[in-house]
């Protein structure tokens, strides 16, 4: 029987649990089911260890029974904001502290109510007060980073491994994330506007969402560790909130004439080791750093012109921009020519 052998609904499901044997004789202590149980916390909003919490928001405390409170029952102390008193209004059961300023962003607040602050309102004594403090703490929304310093300009983000929030429009889905862009782009070409979300699954996004993201910055290697690919930059276990819909995408970037010009020689010449940890983030130079700029976002090549078999696999077809004008050196199949020092940056596949 549920709670020591105290309830007794007459209905045996809500009454009794199957367990194993616990016998009892006249020595085994004595079970006083008309004795009290002392209030305490059964929920807080925001709950304990919450994170992104608004900073306007306020605190509610929800007990396990009706209770009165009385003098300093409750703190609230926050990193940066400092100490905050509340309007308190609600009650017996559920009290809403509304606290006097807002707190402020990427803070840690604790909040503590004070067991003899809180009694119970039933005349079964004692016990009356809660047994011990109450405390749990919360973290409130940080500011939203611009997408181009998520990315920098480099091969690896600066804020890798580091929890952030941007702000974007969804540009495109795949079956297990969707793409992001900053239609605020800053006038850094280096750095890109872009982003992939990892949801692993399915999202639930569309294409022209608004949307505020927050989620861990991670490196992903497609195929593995052990190869030559670079990593991704993206965003995994993300939350993402719709702020709006039907949007216009931010107009793509140019890959040529009337955009941005690639290089047609060079993959990397300035590495010591890995371009993601050595040399200089050069993208006007570099046909490496020039696609990670653009990593993530829209483009576009104009008069594009195949220069290679369409593959069977993915049917993938690698082409240069405006008619290959600014591609060399041209086979007279129409091809591009490999040679050494030259890898030919400038074909997109």
């Amino acid at each position: 029987r549920k709670n020591g052998g105290c309830v007794d609904t007459g209905d045996n499901s809500a009454d009794v649990v199957s367990g194993s044997p616990t016998p009892r004789n006249t020595a085994s202590p004595f079970n006083d089911c008309s004795a009290d149980t002392a209030p305490s916390v059964a929920a807080t909003s925001p709950a304990g260890n919450a994170s992104d919490v608004a900073v306007g928001s306020n605190v509610s405390i929800t007990f396990s029974e009706p209770v009165n409170v009385q003098g300093s029952w409750y703190s609230i102390s926050c990193g940066s904001s400092g100490s905050h008193s509340a309007t308190v209004s609600g009650g017996p059961t559920t009290f809403s502290l509304d606290p006097d300023t807002d707190f402020a962003t990427g803070e840690t607040c604790t909040v503590t109510a004070f067991a003899n602050g809180v009694g119970d309102q039933d005349a079964n004594d004692p016990p009356d007060t809660m047994a011990a403090d109450f405390v749990f703490s919360f973290a409130t929304e940080t500011t939203p980073i611009p997408i181009h310093d998520v990315q920098g300009a480099v091969h690896i983000s600066p804020y890798n491994g580091q929890v952030v929030k941007v702000l974007g429009i969804v540009t495109a889905r795949s079956s297990n994330g969707f793409w992001m862009q900053d239609p605020n782009a800053d006038a850094d070409p280096a750095t890109s506007e872009g982003i992939f979300v990892f949801t692993n699954s399915a999202p639930t996004t569309a294409v022209g969402d608004s949307v505020r993201v927050s989620g861990r910055v991670q490196e992903f290697r497609p195929g593995g560790a052990t190869n030559g690919n670079l990593t991704t930059t993206e965003l995994s276990s993300p939350t993402v909130a719709l702020l709006s819909a039907g949007n216009p995408l931010p107009p793509p970037i140019v890959i040529g004439n009337g955009g941005r010009i690639p290089p047609e020689t060079v993959i990397e010449n300035d590495a010591s080791g890995s371009v993601e940890t050595s040399g200089v983030f050069d993208p006007a130079e570099d046909g490496l750093d020039f696609y990670e700029s653009l990593e993530g976002m829209r483009v576009q090549l104009n008069d594009a012109v195949a220069v290679g078999p369409t593959a069977v696999g993915f049917g993938e077809t690698p082409v240069v921009g405006d008619d290959g004008a600014n591609a060399f050196v041209r086979t007279y199949r129409g091809g591009l020519l490999l040679r050494p020092g030259d890898g030919n940056p400038e074909r997109v596949t």
